[in-house]
């Protein structure tokens, strides 16, 4: 008797193991899913063009970067003057 108890219990073991198994696999299933919806959605994002406020952001770096350039620049020459001066 104790070896057929034992034994049934040792099938829903197997049976419980069967069962986590599957749902390891339809887990796994559904994160690749997501990874593909997510890889989706990124490349899309990357093809749509810049929104109106995007480009006018852009625009005002661009226009502060032109500036801090000439800056720059103009700083650059007068060190050059001043060295040439002292020179």
């Amino acid at each position: 008797m104790k070896f057929n108890k034992s034994f049934g219990q040792n099938g829903q073991n197997l049976q419980t193991e069967s069962h986590a198994e599957k749902l390891a696999v339809i887990g796994e299933a559904i994160a690749k899913i997501g990874d593909a919806i997510a890889s989706i959605a990124a490349v899309l994002a990357l093809e749509e063009p810049p929104e109106k406020g995007d480009n006018d952001e852009y625009k005002s770096m661009q226009k502060e970067i032109d500036h801090l350039t000439a800056e720059n620049e103009r700083l650059k020459n007068q060190l050059n003057n001043r060295r040439h001066n002292w020179l």
